[in-house]
């Protein structure tokens, strides 16, 4: 006899068990290409002179093992160009840490960026990166350029954890460590582009060739909105710890 319980629990250890999970880089160990946890094949390949390097560390957060290191010069990760990965008139949020090496980002530190130079006047793109430390929603397409700021803050005092979501035609959100942070502006003005052709770029701004300076870790992508609930799970247990969706909290006792 089978049993079905809605109990909840947490994948400890296990990759991230999200139906709407697109990516998920967990950067738990010295690799290339870095596996991709979500089941999707968006792996990530080292590119650069060096590569980003991997490190460990006891506790760059209350769950990680590991993380890599982007020299500012010419590192970066590429995710081959997949549909599950384009912003065409849908939904996607991405959940990333972040340490960075400067004081301040005067130049684009990059950790999302995705584009088609084939696109309208060559830019439609999304991309989230750190500008004079703040974060930077930036989504061109159709010759519309939208861009939208969080709060500046101080991003080389140690781990931060970033939550962003887009809604195309919709309200974008920004959460910092756990917590709202106020956009200057939280409407999408219906940014549209077919697709994006090109392949993710993590740590390298596509228009400006400028190069991320400091640590990332648990690079993630879905296409749905997360809860609070869900984003503070994983800020403070990592994706591989984090409670499984609601509709995935089925357990099988025989």
């Amino acid at each position: 006899m089978t049993l079905y319980s809605t109990q909840a629990f947490a994948f400890t250890g296990k990759p991230y068990e999200d139906a709407n999970c697109v990516m998920a880089l967990l950067m738990d160990a010295d690799e290339n290409p870095l596996t991709d946890s979500s089941g999707e094949g968006n792996t990530g390949a080292l590119k650069g002179a060096n590569e980003p390097d991997y490190a460990t560390a006891s506790n760059p957060g209350a769950w990680s093992t590991g993380y890599y290191d982007w020299d500012g010069t010419d590192d970066l990760v590429t995710v081959t160009d997949d549909d599950t990965l384009d912003l065409d008139g849908k939904l996607l949020s991405f959940s990333f840490w972040v340490y960075n090496d400067l004081a301040t980002s005067a130049i684009d530190q990059g950790f999302f960026d995705k584009a088609d130079v084939n696109g309208d006047e060559g830019w439609d793109r999304y991309s989230i990166y750190l500008e004079w430390n703040r974060i930077r929603i930036r989504i061109n397409g159709n010759a519309e350029d939208d861009t939208h700021y969080g709060e500046e803050m101080s991003w080389n005092d140690g781990w931060h954890h970033v939550y962003v979501e887009i809604n195309i035609g919709g309200t974008l959100f920004l959460y910092v460590d756990g917590s709202t942070q106020t956009l200057d502006d939280t409407t999408e003005n219906n940014a549209t582009f077919a697709n994006l052709s090109d392949n993710l770029l993590i740590g390298k701004s596509t228009t400006t060739n400028e190069f991320t300076n400091g640590k990332m870790d648990e690079m993630a992508m879905f296409n749905r909105a997360l809860t609070s609930t869900e984003i503070n799970d994983i800020k403070d247990n990592g994706l591989a710890g984090a409670a499984a969706p609601a509709a995935r909290r089925i357990i099988m006792v025989n």
